[in-house]
């Protein structure tokens, strides 16, 4: 199974230790500074982040092990392996970070460079369409030890940032590769550039990683850290309470409910990052009953009160969301109007969808059948299931019947993606990924794409879209995305929650602080700070 996707982000690192990462100052105890993070997710298909399989825990990780030419920030894409670049048209060319190696020795330069995006073109270029960092790169050059051209078919404006995402566009190792081709020996082992690498593991219970000694920056704090797989949101609540765990981290991990709880116990700090992650959403197949039914979507968009649930089942910790993307993102400061909560005005476009209300059994009905639908989540995601069951309850209370139905991270994305579900959550991508690639996988690779098919506007759409990826005109992009944004909300088949940020709670006996950067997908080791 492949997955959509990927993010990356790291902070700027001050300048190249020539003689590689210095040994940390021991505790006082002499002992390796070592810390344990619960995670839900497996380390699934090993370490290969150019694999086609879905890497769910490795995705979380990254940073820490390869790493990526430029970074993302708020104010821009910044250097980190690449020190300069020069965008020309359809080409970008990179200047390197010279006296960098990879964990297993090798020299990083412009012919490492090549062989991994060469690789990874060949590899996950057709299952990857939709992430045009993969699909419009057309060739790679050397121009010198250290500097490398990338071609791409036609000029596009977030080639750059597409850089940033640490899967699949951090660097492996020369030795990950051989004919063209990823070796096994990635499952097992990993050779990046970045300030760990793996130590042992144990498929589906831990993987612990040590210090890469070859690292070209400054070393983080921890010395090793392990991640303990624990796919149950109580047990790792409980496995952190224990002290068999240290961290839980992101939205995935944690829900509302155990981060208060955690908040108000002694021995633990909570945070919460400043921004916006992604925009938890709900998504309705427009192909399949009842939401075939434009006037059932709006219902729905009108029968729910977000700001309930963002004050009560999120603690205020989230602000409701009445756009699909964040307004703060670019080009999609959009003019349209939100739907607002309001019963009455559900109860009405039912009535003109042709349901009529059972005096017996309080449910919406016809043709004798009734109004009724299932929603799907990802079993042990933070608070996924707590808002479906919110949303199918205030659903229930005007007539409604929901099942609200969990799935293995897995099996959710195979109905996702072949479009068997009636409604699903499908929150966007995040940064770097939000705007443009949260857009690019409706044309063939996501759940809006099958649940887009019964929209008569979806050729426009598609058309929009494609034509955001094939210019650098900014006027032209911005109508794009003016049409796309608005049509998406008049078809209400989107039902936006909530913007979500980040959170962590960690055991303050140990651990100091924990500094969010701008993109908090990734958990990043460096900015732990430890007692």
């Amino acid at each position: 199974m492949k997955r959509k996707t990927s993010f990356t982000l790291l902070i700027l690192i001050i300048m190249v230790v020539a003689v590689g990462c210095q040994q940390t100052i021991p505790t006082d105890n002499n002992q390796p500074k070592e810390i344990t993070i619960g995670d839900c997710a497996d380390f699934t298909g090993g370490f290969n982040i150019i694999s086609g399989d879905d890497n769910s825990s490795l995705f979380h990780y990254t940073a820490n092990i390869y790493e990526t030419l430029v970074i993302y920030d708020k104010d821009g894409v910044k250097p980190w392996l690449a020190e300069s670049w020069q965008v020309n048209e359809n080409k970008i060319t990179f200047k390197l970070r010279e006296n960098v190696k990879f964990s297993d020795g090798c020299d990083f330069n412009a012919t490492a460079v090549k062989t991994h995006f060469e690789v990874m073109k060949k590899t996950i270029g057709e299952q990857m369409s939709w992430f045009a960092g993969v699909s419009k790169l057309q060739k790679i050059n050397v121009i010198s030890e250290y500097e490398v051209e990338f071609v791409y078919d036609s000029p596009y404006i977030v080639a750059l940032q597409d850089f940033t995402v640490s899967c699949p566009m951090a660097i492996m190792s020369p030795s990950c590769f051989k004919n063209n081709q990823v070796l096994e020996i990635v499952n097992t082992q990993t050779m990046g550039t970045g300030p760990y690498l793996i130590e042992s593991f144990e498929q589906g219970k831990y993987y612990t990683f040590i210090k890469n000694e070859n690292y070209w920056g400054d070393c983080p704090h921890v010395d090793k850290f392990t991640v303990k797989i624990l796919p149950d949101l109580e047990s790792r609540m409980l496995a952190l309470q224990l002290g068999e765990i240290d961290i839980i981290y992101g939205q995935k991990n944690l829900s509302q409910d155990s981060f208060v709880d955690f908040k108000n116990k002694q021995g633990f700090n909570t945070k919460v990052s400043n921004a916006v992650f992604c925009t938890r959403n709900i998504l309705f197949n427009s192909t399949k009953e009842p939401f075939n039914d434009l006037n059932v979507r709006l219902a729905v968009q009108h029968a729910i009160n977000k700001e309930i649930i963002c004050s009560n089942l999120l603690y205020g910790l989230e602000d409701k969301a009445d756009y699909i993307l964040n307004k703060d993102l670019p080009y999609c400061n959009v003019s349209t109007i939100p739907y607002d909560y309001n019963e009455k005005k559900a109860l009405q476009l039912l009535t003109e969808a042709g349901y009529t209300k059972d005096s017996k059994d309080n449910f919406f009905k016809k043709n004798g059948e009734k109004l009724s639908f299932e929603i799907l989540f990802r079993t042990g995601w933070g608070a996924e299931e707590d808002i479906c069951q919110a949303v199918a309850n205030q659903l229930r209370k005007i007539g409604f019947e929901v099942k609200v139905t969990g799935l293995e991270v897995m099996a959710w994305y195979g109905k996702a993606l072949e479009g068997q579900f009636q409604a699903t959550v499908n929150d966007t991508y995040g940064i770097p990924y939000d705007p443009h690639t949260f857009l690019s996988p409706m044309l063939n690779y996501s759940a809006d794409n099958p649940a887009q098919q019964g929209l008569k506007e979806k050729p426009e759409l598609d058309k929009s879209i494609t034509k955001i990826f094939n210019t650098i005109n900014k006027t032209e992009i911005q109508e794009c995305y003016s049409f796309i944004l608005k049509t998406l909300h008049k078809s209400a088949i989107n039902l936006p929650i909530s913007y979500t940020k980040d959170s962590i709670v960690f055991n303050s006996n140990k651990i100091s602080d924990y500094i969010f950067e701008d993109q908090t997908r990734e958990l990043y080791l460096r900015n732990i700070v430890l007692k």
